[in-house]
């Protein structure tokens, strides 16, 4: 008779399961149908557009970052990927010069590709993923961070000049 073979990152019977946060335990237990509920509008001209809805705003500043989504203790969710972010700072009509700005976050691609710079002002693309005589990598157009960018650009020639200026 043949013995078992060990896969290769297999758990030995026996041995204790990785230690997983109670979150994602959490989230292992629920039920992959649901039945009851409220049924989702997917029409996607009724999806929020995030906390701001029809105001006038105005963006006083604009970052790139890398979010590696650590939590205030220090560590990483496991699973967790990171994803360079365009970080867009929003002061509403009626706030003061002490509010503080509100930030919406667009996902423009994930860090294994590009990084931004070190004052968040432009992305590059990673040395090690350029290729001698391939064509360099491009981000998606279905991306949020270029459809924001494109949302501004086709708003007015305003849009188009604060886009070159990000």
């Amino acid at each position: 008779m043949s013995r078992p073979t060990q896969l290769p990152g297999a758990r030995r019977p026996g041995a204790p399961a990785p230690a997983r946060s109670s979150q994602s335990e959490e989230l292992q237990k629920l039920p992959l149908f649901v039945e009851d509920g409220e049924d989702v509008d997917i029409d996607p001209a009724n999806a929020s557009r995030g906390q701001i809805e029809d105001e006038m705003v105005t963006i006083t500043g604009v970052k790139l970052v890398t979010q590696n989504w650590q939590k205030k203790d220090g560590t990483i969710p496991e699973g967790s990927v990171p994803e360079v972010h365009l970080h867009v700072f929003y002061k509403r009509e009626d706030d003061s010069d002490e509010d503080k700005p509100y930030r919406e976050q667009y996902k423009y691609a994930t860090a294994h590709l590009y990084a931004p710079n070190k004052e968040g002002t432009f992305i590059k693309i990673r040395k090690e993923r350029l290729r001698p005589g391939a064509t360099a990598p491009i981000p998606r157009r279905t991306a949020p961070a270029v459809l924001f960018l494109q949302s501004i650009t086709d708003a007015s020639e305003f849009g188009k000049n604060l886009v070159a200026k990000i």
